[in-house]
């Protein structure tokens, strides 16, 4: 082995070793964009555009422009798709127990998971104002920073929703063709009683996914 091979060898290994012992290793890649979609590399710094196969790595941020949107698929194929004027953070995916949380800061996302129950693998988007905790199911999730409103949907399966900004009581049980509501006052399950699941599903989604959720 050549005196240069050798070097190369010792920096990309030390490298590695760094991104294992900072938590960065790879987590998801970016299968599709549409429009201005950025990442922020260790979660501060210079945005970067990204594109169709570049890696993501634990603690670094996606935002998407308003006409853009991105589809982000996570090494244990989870997929998360990502609205126009959308600003999320992969605070930890992996790990022991397994958990994955993913900080939603502004818009609306839609994940499908699978492979997620009780404490050993846990699947959460936290907002400033909710905690959506998922098993395995599909739904939308939209936050709205300046009233600090969470709403979610869901599409397929049940997510559990709780406050987080002082609101006393139990979470609640989002089913198929539901949604629900928190603020800073209040945590609200929203049903439509005799209608069509389909038809509320598309209407949450409609709303929600069509730019962040904004009017």
């Amino acid at each position: 082995m050549t005196p240069r091979r050798f070097l190369l060898l010792t920096v990309l290994a030390s490298v590695a070793l760094a991104g294992v012992a900072m938590g960065q290793g790879q987590v998801a890649s970016v299968a599709s964009v549409s429009g201005a979609v950025e990442v922020q590399r260790g979660g501060k710094g210079e945005w970067q555009p990204t594109f169709p196969g570049n890696p993501l790595f634990g603690g670094e941020q996606v935002r998407t422009d308003a006409s853009g949107g991105a589809t982000l698929v996570f090494n244990d194929d989870c997929v998360v798709i990502l609205a126009p004027s959308t600003t999320l953070t992969i605070d930890r995916y992996g790990g022991k127990p397994r958990r994955a949380l993913l900080r939603l800061q502004d818009g609306a996302l839609e994940a499908i998971v699978s492979g997620y129950g009780g404490e050993a693998a846990r699947f959460e988007v936290e907002t400033a104002s909710a905690v959506v905790r998922v098993q395995s199911t599909r739904f939308v999730v939209r936050f709205d920073p300046a009233n600090k409103a969470t709403d979610v949907a869901a599409v397929e399966g049940t997510v559990a929703v709780s406050g987080r900004t002082g609101l006393i009581g139990p979470g609640v049980e989002v089913g198929a063709g539901q949604t629900s509501r928190v603020d800073s006052v209040r945590l609200a399950l929203e049903t439509s009683p005799g209608a069509d699941t389909a038809a509320v599903v598309r209407a949450a989604l409609k709303h929600l996914m069509s730019k962040g959720g904004r009017a």
